[in-house]
């Protein structure tokens, strides 16, 4: 991790765990910079019931996934996995793989976003713990 975020050493899968009661943000950036073009996931957004994907700079959520129980837990953690290619995002647990997200950049699929930098963050007074695994030697 540097002081901007994850650096990632597969270009295009990573996992990690999230432990939080609500609002975790993941971000998939093209360069270190938060204003950036960036794909935003809120996980666990509106008080832990929706999950959202957002492309910056627009602020709307492009997709939407209703949840009937938490998607996040503040007291244990939830293991996720992203791939991400050509504007193709795809995110789930890691306890089902076969049981996914995906979502299509089809606003600009001709250039989508290169993402090369992620970010993460938990909304304003939301305590979060972010377990990245690590290919260190």
């Amino acid at each position: 991790m540097d002081s901007y975020g994850v650096v990632p050493t597969n270009t295009n899968y990573v996992s990690f765990k999230v432990k939080a009661e609500r609002d975790g943000h993941f971000g998939l950036l093209e360069t270190t910079s938060t204003s950036s073009e960036l794909y935003e996931v809120n996980l666990g957004g509106w008080w832990n019931m929706k999950t959202c994907l957002r492309k910056m700079p627009s602020s709307s959520c492009r997709e939407f996934v209703h949840v009937n129980e938490g998607v996040l837990n503040e007291s244990a953690y939830i293991e996720l996995w992203f791939t991400f290619h050509t504007g193709r995002i795809r995110y789930g647990k890691i306890t089902n793989c076969n049981n996914y997200i995906e979502w299509v950049d089809h606003e600009d699929n001709a250039n989508p976003y290169v993402i090369n930098h992620f970010a993460i963050s938990t909304y304003s007074g939301v305590e979060g713990t972010w377990v990245f695994r690590s290919n260190c030697k």
